[in-house]
């Protein structure tokens, strides 16, 4: 029998910028994740269903790695999950939702990620795994959203 490992991480923040202009962002990385994803060199984005489903590939690395993910955009909780499809060391999702706000009124954005393992080799890099690239990603678009917010206010 296999053992299959998993890695599941979370990192939450509350953001400094009203919900609206929060959510235009996380759909724009849908859409254009070159801007928010270091190292992105190609993507392919196709609408399955507008402004709710896409298929994309994208390389978010070095040469030869290319992701395929469905990915789903809920306008209404705004929730979007990144679902993999045919990669080689891995499966699962990474969800991108803004929350209810904080004490200060401020809306709270959430990243999750859920990995399994698929072989030996993917087992290896999920043991070593931690959350410092979830933790990162939130920051970073906190970052860029409050940027720009204080920016064209």
């Amino acid at each position: 029998m296999s053992v299959i490992s998993s890695a599941d991480f979370s990192f939450k923040t509350s953001v400094e910028a009203p919900r609206e202009i929060l959510w235009k962002h996380l759909v724009e990385k849908v859409k254009h994740p070159n801007i928010y994803v270091p190292g992105v060199k190609k993507v392919e984005l196709q609408e399955v269903i507008p402004n709710k489903e896409y298929l994309r590939v994208m390389s978010p690395g070095p040469e030869g790695i290319t992701i395929s993910e469905r990915i789903i955009v809920d306008e209404t909780s705004h929730f979007i999950a990144f679902i993999w499809n045919d990669h080689s060391q891995f499966t699962g999702s990474v969800i991108n939702q803004i929350l209810a706000e904080d004490e200060k009124g401020n809306p709270q954005l959430v990243y999750a990620m859920h990995w399994y393992a698929t072989n030996a080799e993917s087992q290896k890099i999920i043991e070593k795994m931690s959350d410092k690239p979830i933790r990162g990603a939130v920051l970073h678009m906190k970052e860029f959203v409050e940027k720009e917010y204080k920016q064209n206010s």
